[in-house]
């Protein structure tokens, strides 16, 4: 399947990953994902000459101030040419999101529903420790040297030019302090 949507044109797939925890996958009832197969997933992908683009949220119950290395770690490893990286937003009328409006969300207004702000207190970081640690992740992501070893250095990379000049464009948005999936 892979292979027909690659000559059909596919050259990027973005995949919601959202966690590297499956207690973390449970909290959001996302049970059908298979954590240990994460790696082989992306390995197949990339096999195919289609670029994943992983999309994960911190923020979740399991995360602690390990997550953030943790989860750059594995994906630079993988050499996962791109990531989005998110703080858990509590919308109101989710089930999530009507929890931790109950429980934990401390800050109201409608229009910090997004990155860079939390607005809920995440049960094993403070809300300061969770934006810098996903600022940390999303800075250390798209180094310079993170993006020569994941992009650049990764053997049978067909997408190799759009995955570089995607990875320059966010290091050059990130270097004026706009999220990457920001405009600006």
């Amino acid at each position: 399947l892979l292979e027909k949507a690659r000559r059909a044109g596919c050259s990027l797939l973005a995949l919601g990953v959202e966690s590297l925890s499956a207690r973390n996958l449970e909290s959001v009832d996302k049970t059908f994902h298979a954590v240990d197969q994460y790696a082989e997933a992306f390995r197949r992908i990339q096999d195919a000459g289609i670029s994943p683009h992983a999309l994960i949220i911190f923020g979740l119950p399991e995360d602690d101030l390990d997550v953030f290395k943790k989860t750059v770690d594995y994906l630079t490893n993988l050499k996962v040419p791109i990531a989005q990286f998110f703080i858990l937003t509590p919308y109101p009328n989710t089930p999530n999101g009507d929890a931790l409006w109950e429980t934990s969300v401390f800050d109201t207004n409608l229009a910090h529903l997004r990155e860079p702000y939390v607005v809920y207190r995440p049960e094993r970081l403070t809300p300061d420790q969770l934006r810098d640690g996903w600022w940390s992740a999303v800075e250390n992501f798209y180094s310079l040297r993170s993006i020569v070893r994941r992009v650049l250095l990764r053997p049978r990379n067909r997408g190799r030019l759009i995955d570089f000049l995607t990875n320059f464009a966010y290091w050059l948005k990130i270097k004026r302090g706009v999220h990457t999936v920001y405009f600006g």
